[in-house]
């Protein structure tokens, strides 16, 4: 299964999941189509352990802040790393949200997953707001989501990165420090 996972998420990423088929995936991964749907009796079930495998590995981004770094620096840190990703070549934004899109259903289980990830991000920036001492935790994080999906979506439409940095100095900002202290 993590072969054909393997193989379907950098053609889910590149090229959309609408445009990819189950013939494209089975190729990649080297099997028949047989095979595959073996594994996954749907390309809904593929595409939901593809939106899988990117919130567990954002998860553990996220957890490999450390518990005895200093929460701001691993929070402004996150939106340096988030500059450095979407300056890649081949970016295309956040997957949770192009998957949200293109489905365009409210019920399909990859939208739940989307929405889970994106309380996980919240979540964490809460986490590490309070762990810093910063008041109104729970509505500053709301804020700092806001700000992270708003420079994903304008990095991804002006081809820039310059969005990112923006929101980072924005967010330091918001939690009372000069970008130039936790940078």
């Amino acid at each position: 299964m993590g072969r054909i996972v393997e193989a379907a998420s950098p053609l889910f990423y590149r090229r959309g999941l609408a445009a990819v088929t189950v013939e494209d995936i089975a190729a990649a991964a080297g099997l028949t189509k047989r095979t595959l749907y073996y594994h996954f009796p749907t390309k809904d079930d593929l595409i939901v352990a593809y939106l899988e495998r990117w919130r567990t590995r954002i998860r553990a981004t996220l957890e490999a802040g450390g518990e005895h770094a200093d929460p701001l620096d691993t929070l402004l840190g996150a939106f340096r790393r988030l500059e450095r990703e979407v300056a890649r070549d081949g970016y295309r934004g956040c997957p949770f949200v192009n998957a949200v899109t293109e489905l365009n259903d409210r019920a399909h289980p990859a939208t739940a997953l989307a929405v889970a990830y994106k309380e996980d991000r919240r979540a964490w920036f809460e986490r590490l707001l309070v762990a810093a001492g910063i008041p109104s935790a729970e509505k500053l994080s709301r804020q700092l989501t806001l700000l992270w999906d708003g420079a994903m979506v304008r990095s991804l439409v002006h081809n820039s990165a310059a969005p990112v940095r923006e929101a980072h100095d924005a967010a330091a900002g918001l939690i009372g420090v000069k970008p130039s202290q936790h940078s």
